[in-house]
Order: structure tokens, then C-alpha cells, then sequence
């Protein structure tokens, strides 16, 4: 299925934060719909969505389908499919109600050898919001594309919503309502939709804000800003999506309260440049960010890799004034040393703070100095005094001793995600038998897992 994903967000003074933690997974460029968002068309695929297969080996003709409800009332302008080689002859879309009336019909023309193909109606086609339609084409030589098993959950692209099974078909000369399914197959068939409000609109969405950009090694860059309002005074981030910008390309979209992003669709050693603008519920997005451009490492690795960056942070702080230990397992793609522990530290969490290195059956392997002096919130590090060698690939659990408690605190963090950083890796709590540990009696391995993230983490050096 289809998804947005839940980012990561930007902790301030080291108390409560109304933006969601830094989670995976992340939404990814092959997940982002590429709509015509000026203009609000919407459709459930994206531009770059190519079926499995792109020619049935099928001589019948055949109408090809997808069944969908829209989420909010709106108008069908037209219908999409894609053609691979050896889908010729006429084709002509169609749009069928709920119970298989033919509300409208189009003939494509000039299509292209291959790829998305689009149509048309003569006038739009009113549609009701959680009613099922189906969108089809007619293709009389039978050769159409398709992915098996590609709608075994269904596609949720709000306002757009396919339901399990949905891609259909019905076997005939001419179209027919297509009311059959085949092994959940995606037909590569498409909507042209618009979504239409009954209530006055508040004008086009605030400017977002504070656009940061920090690079995360080679692979990947990590973006957080103030999230935009609806323009009638609202409070921030209640945009219906946020739109993120590479180089001036949309590459994701983002849901309510989302105001950060992790883009993975990088390449090493390269220049990119990004903006965000909000867009509300009724289709208008507003005004650019302020853009910001970012260098990401060489392909040879990172000198310090960590898994969050100082953009993310906790949710809150933890209610817990008792010495404790909190800790995190991981995994590195290669070898290499860990120089230090990192842990956010909140305005509560006192001296003196110690971190350890830990195998995964809990043996001690690296200890580091202890803090002294500490003051502010923020991310901290404690420095290994001789870096402790790991394997890749090789489980590992990162820990540091909160004499006084009261640590940084997301619950749920790692109740069905890890993050990717890579080369570093901290799994889900599914993946690792737990994650998001803690021991509450005092120092030492860190074995009770709870979901949660208490925001430990390390610095990690590649081995040349």
C-alpha cells in the first residue's frame, strides 16, 4: 500500500514539541504521487509508476479497469492508462458508477509508442465522496500491462483510495463494466480527479518557514521546517500537505503536521537545492519557502555517522527522576570504530552523564569519560578515550547512565519502524525483539525494551 510516511521533527528547548519523531519509514520518490497540484488534479499513480509487465501475452480485446472512492465530493475530468508494446488500435476510456452505469467516454488520440496515456471527458463528471467508481480503458487487441499481485492491499493516494482487488477487467469486442479480478493485478489504469469543497476557502496557505538542510553522509539529507497554516490564522503545520522541492521537482508529499523529510533520492558529492510550500484542503498551495542548498558526502563514507542529526529531537521529557540507563541497538553496513556516544539531554537530565558500548548479549566493551559541567539542552557527546572497533553487520546496543533520569523521550518510536541512516541501522522493535531500551535500577545493560526512543546515539567512523 501506498503510503505517506511519518517523519522526523524538531525538538525545541528540550521540552514538548508538537511535530511527530523522526521515524521510519520515510516516504520515498517511487511512493510520492506526482499530481498537477496547482491546478488540484489528482490521480493515484505517479508519473514514474511503470506495471511489471508491460504487454499481456492476451490476443482477446478486453476492458482494463480500477476500482476507487474519492474522500471528498469532486469532478472525474478523465482517465489514464498505461500502454506498453503491442497495445494498439483504438482505445477509449471510460468512467462506470457505482452500479455499473456509463457516466462518461472518451476515445484517446494521439498517443505516444508507450508510457501514460491520457483522455479527456467532454464535460467533468460529478463524483461523491466514500462512493466506489471505476475508471477503464478499451484495449481491442488484448495486449495490455500489468503487475500481479500489486493490489493485494489496495492504494491509498488521498483523496484517492483503490480498494483491495481493485484492478478489474471484463473480456468483450466492446467496453463493458469490468467487474472481474485476477490474482489482485494492477492494470496500470488511472483517474483524472479534482476535489471541490462546499465552504469558502481561507486563501492560499501561509509561507513555511526556517527551512533547514543537513546532509546525511552519502545517500541521503534530512529537511525540517515551520510547517505552514491555512492563512486564516490558525495555528502552524495544519496545512492539509506540505510539498518538498529538489532542484524545483516535487519528491514528496507530505500529510497533516508533517514538517520534516528525509530525502534518500540523493546522489554522493552533489549540489541540491530545496523549497516547501503548503497546500490546504482545497487545493491551493501557497508561496515558496525560502530555498536552501545542501552538499552531500563522498561515496567513500562519512567521518562521523550518526543516526540522527541535530535537527531531530525528542517529543518530551520523560517524567522519571530516577537513575537509570538508556540505551538503543544498531548496526553498521561496514566496520569501523565508534568514537562516542551521543544522547540529547533535557534541561533535567543533571550530571554526570557516562556512556557505554555494549555487544548484544550485553557485554561491555567501551566506556567513556564522564560529563562534568554540563548546562544547556541539546545533543551531547561523550568521547571513548581509545575509538572500540565493530564488525558490520553485527548487532549492537549503544547505552548512557542518566544519574538524575528525566531523559528525552518519544513513545512508540520503534512500535512498528527503525531508521535508516546508512550505514547505520537501528531496527523496529519487531525486526530486534525490542528496541528502545532502558534499565530503571541503576547503571549497567540496558535490557528492558519498551518501543520507545531515549534519543541515544553514536559516532561512527568507516574503516578505510
Amino acid at each position: 500500500m501506498i503510503r505517506n510516511g511519518v517523519v522526523a521533527a524538531l525538538a525545541v528547548l528540550g521540552i514538548a514539541c508538537n511535530q511527530e519523531p523522526a521515524g521510519e519509514p520515510k516516504p520515498t520518490v517511487d511512493a510520492v504521487r506526482e499530481a498537477v497540484l496547482a491546478s488540484n488534479e489528482w490521480t493515484v499513480f505517479p508519473a514514474s509508476a511503470v506495471p511489471a509487465n508491460a504487454t499481456a501475452n492476451d490476443g482477446s480485446a478486453v476492458e482494463l479497469g480500477v476500482q476507487f472512492s474519492p474522500t471528498l465530493d469532486g469532478t472525474v475530468k478523465g482517465v489514464r492508462f498505461y500502454k506498453g508494446p503491442g497495445n494498439t488500435g483504438t482505445h477509449v476510456g471510460n468512467l462506470w458508477g457505482p452500479t455499473g452505469q456509463l457516466l462518461a467516454s472518451a476515445t484517446f488520440v494521439n498517443e505516444t509508442s508507450t508510457g501514460w496515456q491520457e483522455v479527456r471527458f467532454a464535460s467533468p463528471v460529478a463524483v461523491s465522496a466514500n462512493v466506489q467508481y471505476v475508471a477503464s480503458y478499451h484495449a481491442p487487441v488484448g495486449q495490455y500491462s500489468y503487475t500481479y499481485d500489486a493490489m493485494v492491499s489496495g492504494v491509498e493516494a488521498s483523496p484517492l483510495v483503490v480498494p483491495s482487488g481493485g484492478g478489474v477487467f471484463q473480456y468483450g469486442s466492446t467496453s463493458s463494466f469490468p467487474n472481474n479480478a485476477w490474482r489482485n493485478s494492477d492494470y496500470g489504469v488511472d483517474v483524472i480527479y479534482t476535489p471541490t469543497t462546499s465552504y469558502a476557502s481561507c486563501g492560499l496557505p501561509t509561507r513555511p518557514s526556517n527551512l533547514e538542510a543537513a546532509p546525511l553522509a552519502a545517500f541521503a539529507v534530512d529537511l525540517s521546517w515551520w510547517g505552514a497554516s491555512e492563512g486564516c490564522g490558525e495555528s502552524r503545520h495544519n496545512v492539509t500537505h506540505h510539498l518538498v522541492y529538489r532542484n524545483s521537482e516535487l519528491v514528496a508529499v507530505l500529510g497533516t503536521g508533517v514538517a520534516s523529510f528525509r530525502d534518500n533520492g540523493v546522489a554522493p558529492s552533489t549540489t541540491y537545492r530545496y523549497s516547501v510550500r503548503g497546500r490546504d484542503v482545497h487545493g491551493n498551495v501557497g508561496p515558496s519557502s525560502a530555498p536552501v542548498s545542501v552538499t552531500t558526502g563522498s561515496n567513500t563514507g562519512c567521518t562521523g555517522c550518526s543516526l540522527w542529526t541535530a535537527a531531530n529531537g525528542p517529543a518530551n521529557i520523560l517524567y522519571a527522576p530516577y537513575a537509570s540507563e538508556y540505551g538503543v541497538k544498531f548496526r553498521s553496513d561496514v566496520a569501523g570504530q565508534i568514537t562516542a556516544v551521543r544522547y540529547y539531554k533535557g534541561l533535567t537530565n543533571s550530571d554526570a552523564h557516562v556512556g557505554h558500548l555494549w555487544t548484544a548479549n550485553g557485554t561491555l566493551i567501551g566506556t567513556t569519560a564522564t560529563s562534568a559541567g554540563e548546562q544547556a539542552w541539546g545533543w551531547r557527546e561523550l568521547a571513548f578515550a581509545t575509538p572500540v572497533q565493530i564488525a558490520a553487520n553485527t548487532p549492537y546496543v549503544v547505552s548512557y547512565f542518566a544519574p538524575t533520569g528525566y531523559p528525552a523521550y518519544t513513545g512508540n518510536y520503534f512500535a512498528t519502524a527503525g531508521v535508516d541512516a546508512p550505514p547505520l541501522h537501528a531496527p523496529s522493535s519487531p525486526a530486534a525483539n525490542g528496541n528502545g531500551l532502558q534499565k530503571t535500577t541503576g547503571g549497567g545493560f540496558p535490557n528492558e525494551a519498551t518501543s520507545a526512543n531515549y534519543w541515544v546515539d553514536v559516532v561512527f567512523v568507516p574503516a578505510p
